[in-house]
């Protein structure tokens, strides 16, 4: 059975929700295409390919929020940068903002011992004796400030926890 094109927003709206995402082609468009999830949510999407580079895919937005006729004039502007040489995917990847420096894993800690000392470290809202958070620096230092003191927290990877464990 060959596959529906969409040509209408009638055609749209009148397509049901499957038990797996479905695609439709759109004309009016090169690449432009229909995305139909299970929930019932309808996206635009553009596929095309970077002149020596991968296939990509970019989602052009939700339907009804973005119109058929809207859809075909983002595909096409789209294409039209394709042309110019330019790659939207990249260009939009290096448009976002680069996130902040994180805490050293030293830092996370001193944080943590600091509002243990006040009974803000968990839910018990119990201070911690100094002897308890004397001892948890003594095992800190011994077994993790020496490897893992330097990098920021969020590029500790669970592999490098498990081998910490592992010690």
């Amino acid at each position: 059975m060959p596959t529906q094109v969409i040509t209408t927003d009638r055609q749209i709206s009148s397509l049901k929700p499957l038990d797996c995402r479905f695609e439709r082609r759109v004309s009016g468009a090169r690449g432009l295409s229909l995305r139909v999830w299970p929930s019932g949510l309808r996206q635009f999407e553009v596929r095309f390919a970077v002149k020596d580079g991968p296939r990509r895919r970019v989602i052009l937005g939700d339907y009804p929020a973005v119109s058929l006729a809207d859809a075909r004039q983002k595909a096409t502007q789209l294409r039209l940068e394709l042309l110019k040489g330019v790659d939207p995917v990249a260009e939009r990847a290096a448009a976002q903002i680069p996130a902040p420096p994180q805490d050293s894993l030293d830092e996370v800690a001193e944080t943590y011992w600091a509002a243990a000392e006040l009974g803000l470290h968990g839910g018990r809202r119990r201070p911690k004796r100094p002897r308890t958070i004397a001892n948890e620096r003594h095992l800190w230092k011994r077994h993790i400030s020496a490897t893992y003191s330097t990098p920021p927290s969020n590029t500790v990877s669970s592999r490098d926890r498990y081998g910490a464990r592992r010690r």
